[in-house]
C-alpha cells in the first residue's frame, strides 16, 4: 500500500496480489488508490476494506491523524474518527480483533507513545 510516487501521479497505489492457488497465474493488480500520497501509515485488514490511519501526506506536505477505510471491491473511502490527539502519524500499529480496531503507539514527531486505543468498528 502506497509508498514512493511518481510526483506526477500525486497518488500512491494499492496493489493487490491475485492467485487461483497455482503459483503460474499469482499477479499483482490495481486496485483502489489512496486518496492522497501517504507515508509512515498504519494498516490492518477488516472484512473487505483497508483501514488506513495516519501518516505523512505528501501532497499537502502534512502529518495526518486521518483514520478511514478503503473498501478494495469497490474503492469507496469511509472516514473513521481521527487517531487520538497528538496525532500519531508515525509507527502506529494497527490490528482488528472481534470487530475492534486497535491502534498501538506511535510517533508524533517529538514523542514516542506506548499507548493503547480500541475502536468499536460494529
Amino acid at each position: 500500500i502506497g509508498g514512493y510516487y511518481d510526483k506526477k501521479e500525486k497518488r500512491a497505489p494499492i496493489l493487490q496480489l491475485t492467485t487461483d492457488g497455482t503459483d503460474a497465474t499469482c499477479q499483482w493488480k490495481p486496485s483502489p488508490v489512496l486518496p492522497s500520497t501517504y507515508t509512515s501509515v498504519g494498516t490492518t485488514l477488516y472484512q473487505d476494506q483497508i483501514i488506513i490511519a495516519g501518516g505523512y501526506d505528501r501532497v499537502k506536505i502534512q502529518k495526518s491523524s486521518e483514520c478511514y477505510a478503503l473498501s478494495v471491491s469497490s474503492g469507496h473511502k469511509t472516514a473513521l474518527p481521527p487517531l487520538p490527539l497528538p496525532a500519531r502519524w508515525q509507527y502506529t500499529s494497527l490490528a482488528v480483533f472481534n470487530g475492534q480496531l486497535v491502534s498501538i503507539g506511535g510517533m508524533d514527531g517529538a514523542k514516542y507513545h506506548n499507548d493503547i486505543h480500541v475502536l468499536d468498528l460494529t
